[in-house]
């Protein structure tokens, strides 16, 4: 099922939005002092919306949903676990 989310986003990724998400999201206000915006945006799903957000790393923030906003955490704190551990 769709996943809607609010996302603050970073201005270097806002590119991302009308370039692959056209007119799946809208922007809620205008960027604050740092440039930063949030958006409203329906992913096709909650992978999606993980794979998506985990690939801006900390270029954006789940506001909402809740589970989102985990799962993320969960899954980067996978990713570093796991690298982290590697041997080179």
């Amino acid at each position: 099922p769709p996943c809607p989310a609010t996302l603050r986003v970073h201005p270097h990724m806002f590119w991302f939005f009308p370039s692959y998400l056209y007119g799946r999201y809208r922007q809620l206000d205008e960027p604050d002092a740092d440039g930063w915006v949030r958006i409203h945006i329906v992913f096709e799903g909650f992978d999606q919306a993980r794979r998506v957000v985990l690939g801006f790393g900390a270029n954006a923030e789940v506001i909402e949903p809740e589970s989102l906003h985990q799962a993320v955490i969960e899954t980067a704190e996978a990713v570093l676990k796991f690298h982290a551990g590697r041997k080179r």
